[in-house]
């Protein structure tokens, strides 16, 4: 949403609203709710106004946490999926080449959206970048089709 709202040539809403949610988002963690969307609320809130470092700081204290899960899948589905746009986000090329490897090698695949997703704009030329979009294409296309009932 904040995004939306600067491109629509609001950068003093965008800024207001990024505060909003930065100041209830570091109030529901302390309050122990540590639900993905609130970290993903955070570090989205902290990249639009332009806290590189409170951000960063954000993305890793998440992953800390989330790594001390049982479950990969929880790891992964509550972590790696979103930290992909927000790795890129900030210019961590290697970080967010290696979270998309993390996803694939535990068997998520993205498909075809990433070729879509705004998030990795950043990357998109890259060449570690493109051979992961061709083995998900790749990986897509060799699926079965899905059974009409």
């Amino acid at each position: 949403m904040l995004p939306v709202v600067k491109a629509a040539g609001r950068p003093d809403l965008a800024r207001r609203l990024a505060e909003e949610i930065r100041q209830s988002s570091l109030e529901q963690l302390q309050r122990g709710n540590r639900a993905p969307l609130v970290w993903l609320a955070l570090v989205r809130a902290e990249i639009a106004l332009g806290h590189r470092e409170a951000a960063t700081k954000a993305l890793t204290d998440w992953r800390l946490e989330v790594g001390k899960s049982p479950s990969i899948h929880a790891r992964l589905s509550d972590f790696s999926r979103f930290a992909a746009g927000l790795h890129a986000q900030l210019g961590r090329v290697d970080d967010e080449i290696a979270g998309l490897r993390a996803l694939m090698d535990f068997g998520f695949h993205l498909g075809f959206a990433l070729r879509t997703m705004p998030e990795m704009e950043s990357i998109r030329d890259d060449p570690r970048f493109q051979e992961i979009v061709r083995q998900t294409e790749a990986w897509a296309r060799a699926q079965p089709d899905p059974i009409d009932p």
